[in-house]
């Protein structure tokens, strides 16, 4: 039997009587340390000052931050250890709301309302499979990827019913550790006899990532078949058509993962993203008001999705007017009051706002002038803010600003073909083709380094960074490999800070930002 008296719990639901009515059941399975909280601010306050073992968190809590951000930011703070435990909980039912909760991966769910005894039915099964995991979950939170492995093996041999989650272990620290071949073959044994969601989806990446693509587009296919309900495996595919260049088919994936699961933030942005390149505006409004509303309260609640909102409302090569202009200046008022993360906001919302007047009184406008102020900004606007901002700086006679801005975004994002062939019209092709050929050099390391081909994979990334030496795929891609090479002792510290240099005026809202943070970060421990 589970002892409960020594930990600590924490559970929060905006309902006062719900939470008076859970710690009377707790107080039943004799627990006495029980914290409680209304909102996901005062979790997140309380968890800063403190440690909880077992968190009951309900996933609405009416205005403010839902339970599935809240537990994003627990985990992008380090919150949360391995050995805690964050339980879901939820009145509604509904396909949305459900899939939106287990794709944040909490440790259980339960739904409302529940008795005594199946609240610690479900905890006891937690508690007992975590306090059996513990040896692994020790050597996870020491980032020791080898004790890991140890832990799994060991704990295996004597639990085989803990396989598949030893497994699961294994595989995460095989991919950190960069050891893709033994990694590939781990999960070409667990699909063998049956297909498992997780182990099949990044199995298919991996694949991918060699350029493997058909034997990935088959295992992402006969997946989504088996686990129709798993929209990481429609993602997985839309990043597939992606990269060959099949932007219509990656928004076609994406479109059927929102309609799966419409309340998860990244893939509504990402959605939103591949409609505007493929300009098509309804899409993406759709998608971005949806985001805007999903992440209102979200600590990465990012600005740049009002200012792509309000490009797929613009109507193009005439004025706005009406309910449509009305709703862009709202938009831009909003925008106004976000502009404390984001110092380059001002100077696209005056851009903006300029370019709304009727062209009678934009006639004396200084278009060169207004652009001055977002090329000094030390800050990039992201990649859709970029090419919009540079095109209407081109359109209205400012075209040396324009090409100025125009050029960063070819800087960062010439590996993506769809970019390019927005870039070339103002550009021109030869400004392109260097980046066309550092992407395909990019894609062929990457396949590399997945195929174990360390020295290739290096030698591809030199020529790569040679053409495109600030492309944040590349950029990202390379550092990742010798980080693992310096772990061995196969690269130096100075080769990881030049490599990630470049990335220092990276776009704050790109949404790949907090990886370049772990990896400078990563870079600053190894030096």
């Amino acid at each position: 039997m589970i002892d409960y008296s020594k930990k600590r719990f924490l559970v929060v639901d905006d309902f006062s009587e719900f939470r008076s009515s859970i710690k009377g059941v707790l107080r039943l399975l004799a627990v006495q340390h029980i914290d409680t909280a209304a909102n996901g601010e005062e979790v997140l306050e309380l968890c800063r000052k403190k440690r909880f073992d077992i968190i009951l968190h309900d996933y609405n809590l009416g205005a403010g931050k839902n339970g599935q951000q809240v537990l994003e930011q627990l985990h992008d703070e380090g919150l949360l250890d391995p050995h805690s435990i964050f339980v879901m909980v939820t009145a509604e039912n509904t396909q949305a709301m459900v899939l939106a909760a287990l794709e944040c991966e909490p440790d259980g769910y339960l739904t409302k309302p529940f008795n005594r005894a199946t609240l610690q039915q479900r905890l006891d099964r937690i508690v007992k499979k975590k306090q059996a995991l513990a040896p692994i979950l020790d050597a996870v939170q020491k980032d020791d990827h080898l004790g890991v492995l140890r832990a799994a093996k060991t704990i295996m041999q004597a639990s085989p019913r803990l396989g598949s989650e030893c497994r699961r272990y294994m595989a995460a620290a095989l991919y950190r550790q960069g050891e893709f071949t033994t990694l590939e073959s781990l999960l070409e044994g667990i699909n063998k006899e049956r297909l498992v969601g997780w182990a099949a989806l990044l199995l298919a990446d991996i694949w991918h990532q060699q350029g493997e693509d058909k034997k990935a587009e088959n295992l992402y296919q006969a997946s989504i078949r088996q686990f129709p309900m798993l929209p990481d495996l429609l993602d997985g595919m839309a990043s597939l058509r992606s990269d060959q260049g099949d932007y219509s088919g990656a928004e076609e994936w994406l479109l059927r993962g929102v309609q799966l699961s419409p309340n998860t933030l990244s893939r509504q942005v990402r959605l939103a993203r591949h409609a505007l390149l493929n300009r098509r505006p309804a899409v993406a409004s759709k998608a971005l008001r949806q985001a805007v509303s999903l992440g209102r309260h979200a600590a990465n609640f990012n600005p740049e999705w009002l200012l792509q909102l309000i490009f797929s409302l613009l109507p193009g090569d005439k004025p706005a007017e009406g309910k449509v202009l009305q709703e862009i200046r709202n938009l831009l008022d909003d925008l106004d009051k976000s502009q404390r993360t984001h110092s380059y906001l001002p100077a696209a919302s005056a851009l903006l706002r300029a370019d709304l007047k009727p062209d009678a009184s934009n006639s004396d406008t200084d278009w060169a002038a207004l652009a001055q102020p977002l090329l000094e900004q030390e800050q990039v606007p992201e990649l859709l803010t970029s090419l919009h901002l540079g095109n209407l700086l081109c359109r209205r006679g400012a075209k040396a600003q324009g090409h100025s801005l125009l050029q960063q975004v070819l800087a960062f994002y010439g590996d993506h073909g769809q970019v390019r062939a927005w870039l070339e019209v103002e550009l021109g092709e030869s400004s392109i083709a260097a980046h066309a050929q550092a992407s395909d050099l990019c894609r062929q390391a990457v396949a590399a380094h997945f195929s174990s081909e360390q020295m290739r994979a290096n030698e591809l990334f030199a020529a790569a960074r040679q053409l495109a030496p600030a492309n944040i795929t590349r950029a990202l891609a390379e550092a990742r490999l010798l980080l693992q090479q310096r772990s061995n002792g196969q690269a130096s510290g100075e080769d990881l800070a030049k490599c990630l240099e470049p990335l220092q005026r990276m776009p704050l809202a790109d949404s790949r930002y907090r990886a370049y943070q772990h990896l400078r970060q990563h870079t600053e421990e190894l030096w």
